[in-house]
């Protein structure tokens, strides 16, 4: 009699929502090895301190309406660049760096793949917030020289504890890249929506030996060769809660390439991606295993859903 009541109409609701969690990966009682790298202190102030978003003065600040802005914005330390939220503010770039007299920064490849964009920050404590950056409707030609206009939208360089939060980017070639020995920036809440047809050049990149920068909560639509990306000696960075729509995960796009050992990324952790993820790279260029954390990444199958929350919780 008691195994009927188990299996009654309520008892059996209940394990199939006990089942539903397991798969899920959400069980209370699941808990498989979190990685053995410590991530916890990445991102703005080593994760200590909470992000001052929407509390200081703004540097530059924008109301609601459409811009066009026909020159680089440069942010340094301390500045903040704010609008009126991503749905209200738009700053319309009609040219990219190609036409507003940039030096070409990748000879006889891609002239702006690899670093810079329109909105540059340079130094400590620069926010940009709540805004949408847009560009023409192009195309873009991998390893085509000149030819590409530079559509990239952000770019830190040099920067430390410094953060982009509720921001969206549309029809970029290269919509966030953090580079040049940039620590600890946080990139949370971005939407991206590259150029269609075809692909972008990238969603997301840290570079240039830029180290403990927490990427988060991001909706990455469309397709681009790189995707989400590490290159050129960086390392400990996370990329985390986010989903894309034809996603690459490229953890180390040089290791052992023209840079040698000196351009491999250990340390990259990406967890509870979810969408559609088109590839992931896992081996370097010499066809060695890297030394990436994948955790929930296109799939759950492993819990807690965030192995970078439960370090932080740790």
């Amino acid at each position: 009699m008691d195994r009927v009541r188990l299996f009654g109409s309520s008892g059996l609701y209940w394990v199939w929502i006990w089942l539903f969690l397991a798969k899920a990966g959400i069980s209370q009682d699941c808990q498989d090895p979190l990685p053995e790298y410590d991530y916890s202190r990445v991102g703005y102030h080593e994760g200590e301190d909470p992000l001052p978003y929407g509390q200081k003065e703004a540097t530059y600040l924008f109301g609601p309406g459409r811009f066009t802005i026909d020159s680089l914005i440069r942010l340094s330390d301390g500045e903040i660049l704010r609008g009126a939220g991503p749905d209200h503010t738009i700053l319309y770039f009609p040219a990219g760096l190609k036409t507003m007299g940039e030096p070409c920064g990748h000879e006889g490849v891609d002239c702006f793949d690899w670093g810079n964009a329109v909105i540059r920050a340079e130094g400590r404590e620069i926010g940009i917030e709540d805004l949408s950056i847009e560009f023409p409707e192009h195309a873009w030609c991998h390893y085509c020289g000149k030819e590409n206009e530079g559509y990239n939208a952000i770019s830190l360089r040099r920067s430390t504890d410094c953060w982009v939060k509720n921001v969206k980017i549309r029809n970029s070639d290269s919509a966030i890249f953090i580079e040049d020995q940039s620590s600890n920036n946080t990139v949370e809440s971005v939407t991206i929506i590259p150029q269609i047809p075809g692909k972008a050049h990238l969603h997301i990149a840290v570079s240039g030996y830029s180290t403990y920068n927490l990427i988060r909560d991001f909706r990455l639509f469309g397709s681009s060769f790189h995707g989400l990306t590490a290159n050129w000696g960086s390392a400990s960075n996370v990329f985390t809660n986010g989903w894309g729509e034809s996603l690459r995960i490229e953890p180390d796009h040089n290791c052992k390439g023209p840079g040698g050992v000196a351009s491999c990324c250990p340390h990259i952790l990406y967890s509870n991606i979810t969408g559609k993820v088109e590839s992931i790279q896992t081996v370097n260029r010499a066809k060695e295993p890297l030394n990436t954390d994948l955790w929930n990444v296109g799939e759950r199958t492993r819990c807690p859903v965030d192995a970078y929350q439960a370090q932080k919780q740790k």
